[in-house]
């Protein structure tokens, strides 16, 4: 859209020309600019008001605090927060055109930054951030749930805080602000020591009963996109229980990070998984159960050309034309058509809640929780917070034996 010319006709100038109030040509709207003498640019803001008195008292007040702001030394020209998660979003953008992120956080984030970050931080610039910022977002973001209010879950929010600390972190590396000088934000203290609880999950039984619906569910497609992520589902959802991978793990996946060997006359699968590149967890070689093998088998037939290999570097999850189905909304539909979407304690279930699974049967296998938080990249802590309703179980004999008798 090209640029508006100022109207000679509507502008005004005072404190020696550093004020200007003016129109634009064709805009009913008024506009101040103010001269910054030690930089050698312009300020412009727009008033937002059409009468001329209202727009000189508007301009009046940045103008004052302007030069407030110029004497005490505080930057003037500095980006607005809600400008650099806007730019933020676009650079993540041009990664995901070449395979490096996660389309399914970026979506979630280009959706926080519209209800939350934008909102939240309105026009105010990285230097209005202060040390205890997140205490301030915590009481707003209550207020202005876009679910009708009340406290956002503990993870809701800390992945609303983490994309804020990366915004700054983007700054930092474009140098809009100096390294360090603005604080990262951390939990509020009323969040710090709240648990995650129990995830939902799914039983065994249920897990039987999953695969055996999903062969009836995938031949009811109405669509070619419809059949295509059900058929993909058939072998990723056992694939995902299997091996206990996380859902941001799927689209990075790729055929060379998929090994197979056989043990002690077993066919096994070694995966590499490496989520996205913004995430803490690190990348690492996770052993999968052995019926894995049979489901990457399976799949690998199913999207190889006949008699060939699919090439290492293709996605293993991903279709000929370079997409990524909506494998989430897909398998949250199965799950409401088959009336399993609430687990006991009304919590809804997703694609994330077979790794809850997975996690919970190999404890009740008897798998040491050391082993398992190593083989599922997480930390020992992670396993005992979340999963701490089946340690009794798994620890029965130890916690119920008796003191052998003195003879």
């Amino acid at each position: 859209m090209p640029r508006l010319l100022d109207d000679p006709e509507a502008r005004h100038q005072f404190h020696d020309g550093k004020l200007v109030v003016f129109k634009r040509l064709g805009s009913p709207y008024w506009q101040a600019r103010i001269y910054i003498a030690g930089a050698r640019k312009y300020l412009n803001r727009s008033l937002k008001v059409t009468d001329l008195t209202e727009a000189v008292r508007a301009a009046e007040k940045i103008f004052r605090r302007t030069e407030f702001q110029i004497d005490e030394g505080l930057p003037v020209l500095e980006m607005r927060v809600a400008k650099a998660a806007e730019l933020y979003l676009t650079e993540c953008e041009k990664l995901l055109s070449h395979g490096v992120g996660s389309s399914s956080v970026h979506v979630k984030n280009r959706k926080n930054v519209r209800n939350y970050i934008k909102p939240y931080f309105g026009d105010r610039g990285f230097s209005s951030i202060g040390n205890f910022e997140e205490n301030e977002y915590f009481k707003w973001r209550i207020v202005n749930s876009k679910l009708g209010g009340g406290r956002p879950a503990k993870s809701t929010l800390h992945g609303e805080i983490s994309l804020i600390n990366a915004v700054i972190e983007w700054a930092e590396s474009k140098r809009h602000i100096k390294r360090g000088a603005v604080p990262k934000l951390s939990m509020p203290k009323e969040m710090r020591n709240v648990s995650h609880g129990k995830r939902a999950f799914f039983e065994e039984k249920e897990i039987t009963y999953i695969l055996d619906k999903l062969n009836d569910w995938h031949l009811m497609a109405s669509t070619p996109k419809e059949k295509r992520a059900r058929n993909a589902l058939l072998y990723l959802v056992p694939i995902m229980y299997y091996s206990g991978m996380r859902t941001n793990d799927i689209e990075l996946l790729r055929w060379r990070d998929v090994r197979m060997y056989d043990h002690d006359g077993t066919k096994h699968v070694e995966l590499f998984l490496r989520g996205k590149e913004s995430s803490k967890v690190h990348a690492a070689w996770v052993v999968a159960q052995p019926e894995c093998h049979k489901y990457l088998v399976w799949w690998k037939l199913q999207i190889s050309p006949v008699g060939g290999e699919p090439n290492p570097d293709d996605h293993v999850f991903w279709h000929e034309a370079r997409e990524f189905p909506l494998y989430e909304q897909a398998f949250r539909n199965f799950l409401k058509k088959h009336d399993i979407w609430l687990d006991a304690d009304g919590k809804p279930r997703s694609l994330y809640s077979l790794r809850h699974a997975h996690a919970i049967d190999r404890l009740k296998a008897g798998v040491n929780a050391f082993v398992l938080a190593e083989n599922m990249r997480t930390s020992v802590q992670a396993i005992r917070d979340h999963y701490g309703q089946v340690k009794n179980r798994v620890n029965t004999a130890e916690i119920t034996k008796t003191q052998s008798r003195r003879e």
